[in-house]
């Protein structure tokens, strides 16, 4: 991966990475902008590791210190990377991806694909069905889905997807940082069915829902 600054984000960015790295990311800001973002991190975690014990299930421990180099680190100049997959699961079950992020009332079979987003979002390496949203700062709510569940719902999807045996790429990377260009060259020469950007998407979360649950990390994205 090119060695680029952290703050330098692309329209899709994901990593795999002790989540406390993150405040790396708000040290520019001064130290109200950083103390502020390191309160709104220990209350996510505090409150996603109460919700885990209180379900009776193991809520995973990182250093507080971070510092380490992300376990991957997926970077796209494109938006609505997911976008496509999530309307593919959403027919292959005949709802709506709009209706379905509305929450609970609407039952789906893909409820960590449909009911998160590509912003200011988490998956813990822990296996539970609904995704969380958990409110840090009195606004807007943050969505911590499950790594594991992800797996298993992407299984589900490739049941009918098939991407080995229709797509060129069998594997993501671990890392990537592809601007618009980069990605107009891969789906030239990768796509041989007209639906690249479901099939690459799907390769993409199917990569961090792997690592993630591989290395016991979450999924960040920013």
């Amino acid at each position: 991966m090119p060695d680029k600054p952290l703050t330098e984000r692309r329209a899709f960015d994901a990593r795999i990475e002790n989540p406390w790295n993150e405040l790396a990311l708000t040290q520019d800001t001064g130290f109200f902008g950083s103390r502020r973002g390191k309160k709104r991190l220990e209350k996510l975690v505090e409150s996603v590791s109460s919700a885990l014990t209180a379900a009776g299930m193991e809520a995973p421990w990182w250093p507080d210190t971070g510092g380490a180099k992300p376990a991957a680190h997926i970077r796209i100049d494109r938006m609505g990377v997911l976008k496509d997959l999530k309307h593919y699961a959403a027919e292959l079950e005949g709802t709506d991806v709009a209706e379905v992020m509305k929450g609970k009332g609407v039952p789906t079979a893909f409820p960590n694909l449909l009911r998160h987003r590509e912003k200011n979002a988490y998956y813990w390496p822990v296996d539970f069905v609904e995704p969380m949203w958990i409110n840090v700062d009195g606004e807007e709510s943050v969505p911590v889905g499950s790594s594991g569940g992800l797996l298993k719902e992407l299984d589900k999807v490739n049941q009918m997807l098939k991407v080995e045996k229709t797509f060129r790429m069998q594997k993501m990377v671990d890392y990537m940082d592809a601007d618009e260009r980069e990605i107009a060259k891969i789906e030239t020469y990768m796509d041989v069915s007209g639906k690249f950007w479901l099939k690459f998407g799907f390769l993409v979360m199917r990569k961090l829902a792997q690592k993630s649950v591989e290395t016991n990390l979450p999924i960040v994205f920013g």
